[in-house]
């Protein structure tokens, strides 16, 4: 009986942590390509309304009523996607709209270390991203003159807790495969895996 239980005991000692990596794991990943799935979906807006488009990171909750007021933040959690306001309005109320237009938005409630030990982190080079008609960047807040934007990088870690508690990213020398999205001047985006080999050909890598 006793030889049981000891056998047990290993198997939790080491099967717990190696599933706590892998839900870490799944989980920057959801919140990576989801990020990155709402950039494309922002920027494909910005040619159909052949207007400028923002995708704005924000620890407000990504509804309609946060739009064009929610305050830019670099680890997010959430993030909205709006139309800029034309203040040459015409009749098309909607290209054209006189205040921001909200389009869509993700608010993430699981992340930001709310669940601990399987929250994930996202931090932006960025508070967010403006993309023209033509599917190219501009900078972002809006700038007069326009101003030529620079490649933003998104990162996704392990929460502050789960980092605490041994979570830490490979590059660091942890198990966790924490990932990137990186956003091109030209508009042209990536999720990508810091800890991976610049190797030609190697398509996880950020380089």
């Amino acid at each position: 009986m006793m030889v049981v239980v000891v056998i047990i005991g290993i198997l939790f000692a080491v099967g717990i942590p190696s599933l706590m990596d892998y839900m870490m794991n799944s989980r920057i990943l959801a919140m990576a390509q989801s990020f990155q799935a709402s950039v494309q979906q922002a920027r494909t807006q910005a040619i159909l309304l052949n207007s400028n488009v923002d995708i704005i990171l924000t620890a407000n909750p990504a509804t309609a009523a946060n739009v064009g007021t929610a305050g830019g933040s670099v680890s997010g959690p959430n993030w909205i996607i709006q139309a800029q306001p034309n203040p040459n309005v015409t009749g098309n109320t909607f290209i054209q709209a006189a205040s921001y237009t909200f389009i869509d938005g993700t608010t993430n409630s699981l992340d930001a270390g709310l669940l601990g030990l399987t929250g994930a982190n996202m931090t932006g080079s960025t508070t967010g991203l403006t993309f023209t008609g033509l599917s190219t960047r501009v900078e972002f807040p809006p700038a007069v003159p326009v101003i030529a934007p620079t490649q933003a990088t998104f990162s996704f870690t392990a929460s502050a807790m789960a980092a605490a508690n041994g979570q830490t990213c490979a590059q660091a020398g942890g198990k966790v495969r924490c990932l990137n999205v990186i956003v091109f001047p030209g508009g042209r985006s990536k999720v990508c895996d810091p800890a991976a080999t610049a190797a030609v050909g190697d398509t996880r890598s950020c380089n």
